[in-house]
Parts: structure tokens; sequence; C-alpha cells
């Protein structure tokens, strides 16, 4: 999948950084985005996400726990290595008490079959992301 695929390309719309491994979770993407705020922007590799988040205007990352055999969890380190202001979710499919122990680079857990939690948690942390940056 091309690193430049928008899922929806409305100029007014907030872009998410998107990495998963399989055409799973960028349909999983694809559905939690529908009807939204937000577009997408995919990566396929660690490599291709760290690359658009150092050339491209993100608001955020979203993160599939299964990307590349569990280095997601790396994935979100090297994001946070480039911009350590970006909120990064990370996706699993049970994420039972995991909100109280966030694995390292990573903001919020949010089950990857809940497209509510996933752009309430988006909203979430974006507004403070927002809010940090203007100094309120």
């Amino acid at each position: 999948m091309d690193s430049n695929d928008a899922i929806t390309g409305r100029p007014d719309m907030v872009r998410i950084l998107c990495l998963a491994c399989s055409s799973e979770g960028f349909l999983a993407f694809k559905h939690a985005l529908k009807n939204s705020r937000y577009s997408a922007v995919t990566a396929s590799t660690s490599d291709q996400a760290v690359a658009i988040c150092v050339s491209e205007i993100v608001a955020a990352a979203v993160v599939d726990a299964k990307s590349h055999s569990g280095s997601g969890m790396v994935s979100c380190k090297n994001l946070k290595g480039v911009r350590a202001s970006l909120p990064v979710i990370l996706l699993e499919d049970r994420v039972g008490g995991r909100e109280s122990q966030l694995p390292e680079g990573v903001d919020a857990v949010v089950p990857i079959s809940s497209r509510t939690d996933l752009r309430n948690k988006l909203d979430e942390l974006i507004k403070k992301a927002e809010t940090r940056a203007a100094g309120v």
C-alpha cells in the first residue's frame, strides 16, 4: 500500500498517520475513520511511518499492535523519537488494564474493534496536544 494513500482527501480534514502491515489493518483504519473529520496517511513499515512523520503534517499516529510481528511498540518509540509531542495510539485486540501501564511511546491503547473509542481518543489527545502547543 502506498504511504501517501489518503483514505479521504478533503483538505479541511485532520490528517492521522496510520501504521498497519496488513490489508485487514488498513481496512480497520478506513472503517474507523469513515464519516469523521479525520483522513489517514498510511504506512506499511515503521521506516515509512517515521519518514511521513518527518515530512508531513500529521496530528496523531495510530499503530496496529500486530504491525510487523509485534514491532508496533518499536514503531511507537521511533515516532516519539522523531516528534515527542505526537499523540500515539496503539490498537490492540484486548486492552484489559493496559491503560494504567502504557508501553513506552504510547499515549493510549484502544480496542481495534471500537471505532467510537478510537475517534474519541483521537479527539481527546489532539485537543491536549493543541493546548500544550498553545501554551495554555
